[in-house]
């Protein structure tokens, strides 16, 4: 059975397009991860300060504040990226499913995998 060229190229763009989401989601999930890094190396340093007002860096511009303050803003910002960063996963495994059914694969198994939470696993533990 002869395939038409233009099909074939068609999908192999498909295929391309979608791949390279994926690589581009992997580049951002590796800058939001260092970005988390350093604001836990930020939030740790905080505790330590044992001044009451610390110098911050916002951008380009040096501003001086209260060192609970300056926390709360990084935590804020380290709950955001958290929150970025699983969006992202999800749309990761989401763009792989759809690679792997646009190269004709099956789906991966237990890649949808969730961990148990407090509830569950806690009544798992009465069970046991």
């Amino acid at each position: 059975m002869e395939r038409d060229p233009r099909i074939v190229v068609d999908s192999l763009e498909h295929v391309e397009a979608v791949a390279d989401k994926i690589l581009l989601g992997k580049r951002e999930l590796v800058d939001l991860d260092r970005h988390r890094n350093q604001n836990r190396e930020a939030l740790r340093a905080l505790k330590e300060a044992r001044e009451h007002k610390v110098w911050l860096c916002l951008n380009n511009l040096f501003v001086r504040m209260s060192a609970t303050e300056c926390q709360a803003m990084v935590s804020k910002e380290q709950e955001q990226l958290d929150v970025e960063s699983d969006t992202l996963r999800n749309r990761l495994k989401q763009q792989v499913d759809q690679l792997r059914d646009a190269e004709h694969k099956e789906p991966l198994r237990g890649f949808g995998l969730r961990p148990l939470g407090r509830q569950e696993l806690s009544s798992f533990g009465n069970l046991v």
